[in-house]
């Protein structure tokens, strides 16, 4: 397969083609973002429920992100195993708490290494 300037994708560097993950991830979040923002400006938006989700970040961030996390990735996969379109709703309300983008991206980065 050839990218655009015409070498092949073989010889591209490591970091190179992470540059490149990075970029695309980061394109993918913003449009991501800025579809469910303007979604939400033109719609009529139900009122939100109060959640305690600072607690949440930190519970969730403790129990799956440190280096001595209580649970592995493979755990976290099973246990909130969501659809793709919540799971970027969630993220991209910039909402404090929760997963951020830059805490789902770290974690898309680690499952794809794993």
């Amino acid at each position: 397969m050839n990218n655009f300037l015409g070498a092949s994708s073989s010889s591209l560097s490591d970091e190179d083609d992470s540059n490149n993950d990075e970029l695309i991830m980061h394109i993918l979040f913003s449009t991501a973002y800025n579809i469910v923002r303007q979604r939400d400006d033109s719609s009529n938006i139900e009122k939100s429920i109060n959640r305690d989700r600072i607690a949440s970040n930190e519970l969730l961030l403790h129990d799956y992100f440190p280096s001595d996390r209580l649970y592995n990735l493979s755990k976290f996969k099973d246990r909130f195993h969501i659809s793709r379109k919540l799971f970027v709703r969630i993220d991209a309300r910039g909402k404090r708490g929760l997963l951020h983008f830059k805490n789902a991206q770290q974690l898309l980065k680690n499952w794809h290494t794993t």
